[in-house]
């Protein structure tokens, strides 16, 4: 038996990427998560695609998945590259999500302030007004 159709099958390349091809998947996959979160309105939508562009943007990471996303999240936050106020503002969110914060208590302006700053072009150094 043949273990190419099996590699095939569960989506591994036959080769590995060049770092040419495999910078503008990335970039595409920015791009995308981009227009994902613009066109986004839910609180846990909108933390989700968030902690992707910050996991994207501190060490390249390619996360997906509801569940991994929520687990990487305090991984992501726990690096020193990441401000206290962004710490907190992703904390309010889940906080949100999760139930344990109201959404009439200003939730909808945390979630909005947590979208503009991830699609500002440096998440980690977004000042806000």
């Amino acid at each position: 038996m043949s273990i190419l159709p099996t590699r095939t099958m569960v989506g591994i390349p036959f080769k590995r990427l060049d770092k040419k091809t495999e910078k503008s998947m990335m970039l595409d996959r920015k791009k995308r998560l981009l227009y994902l979160l613009d066109q986004s309105s839910s609180a846990r939508d909108v933390l989700e695609l968030s902690t992707m562009l910050l996991g994207y943007q501190l060490r390249n990471y390619a996360l997906c998945g509801s569940e991994l996303i929520l687990s990487a999240l305090h991984v992501v936050l726990e690096d020193k590259k990441v401000p206290e106020s962004l710490r907190l503002l992703f904390k309010d969110v889940l906080a949100l999500v999760q139930g344990k914060m109201d959404l009439a208590d200003t939730g909808n302006d945390t979630v909005q302030r947590l979208k503009k700053c991830a699609m500002s072009k440096n998440i980690i150094q977004y000042k806000e007004d």
